[in-house]
């Protein structure tokens, strides 16, 4: 399960932590950024979007949960978000909507720049891929969104090479072959709409 990262007030269990950086800001460059991302050591990749639901969390401490509490940061209280939730939380790009009224207690939510935002507020022993991971294997978290961005100027993955590959059937999957929707040469579609996930590949 998801670490928790101790009870509030008393730091406990917190160690390595970064100065969150001011909320708000525009980053001038994309922090945390590995080149090995998810395997790929030609591209620098990033997450992007992050959105998801979590049924509940330990003494209902969503942010102890998400690993980001930090004592000298004020989240602003603002109120309903998400069609079902009668409570948000906000820190620059970030919401945190709560009290749930749909079976799922919290919706956290990070656009472009809560990602980068995040990433400042993430214990220093923490990546995406470790993050990723543990949200995933948690049964009580159910993902919405999640955006993976891609700096490709050498020409080494595009549109076409995806297709070809996928008609040549290179790639590792545990579902059944994937139908890909072309649509000219800048985005394609991976999966069906009517099934449990859809992927979006475009020139952004």
């Amino acid at each position: 399960r998801f670490p928790h990262a101790g009870a509030r007030g008393n730091g406990a269990g917190r160690v390595g932590r970064k100065k969150p950086a001011q909320a708000g800001r525009t980053p001038d460059t994309i922090s945390g950024v590995q080149t090995t991302f998810l395997g790929c050591e030609k591209m620098l990749l990033t997450v992007d979007w992050l959105a998801f639901r979590v049924r509940s969390v330990p003494d209902d401490d969503i942010f102890s949960f998400l690993g980001i509490f930090h004592p000298e940061i004020q989240w602003r209280l603002g109120g309903p978000c998400f069609n079902s939730y009668l409570e948000s939380w906000h820190y620059g790009h970030i919401t945190i909507g709560t009290k749930g009224t749909k079976g799922f207690d919290f919706y956290v939510n990070l656009s472009g720049h809560g990602c980068r935002e995040f990433e400042d507020l993430m214990p220093d022993d923490w990546t995406w891929e470790v993050f990723l991971y543990r949200l995933s294997a948690n049964p009580d978290v159910n993902f919405s969104r999640l955006d993976i961005a891609g700096d490709e100027r050498d020409g080494l993955f595009n549109i076409d090479r995806l297709d070809r590959s996928i008609k040549a059937q290179k790639y590792a999957t545990k579902c059944k072959m994937p139908t890909l929707q072309k649509y000219g040469r800048e985005v394609c579609y991976v999966g069906s709409s009517q099934s449990n996930v859809l992927m979006r590949i475009y020139n952004k």
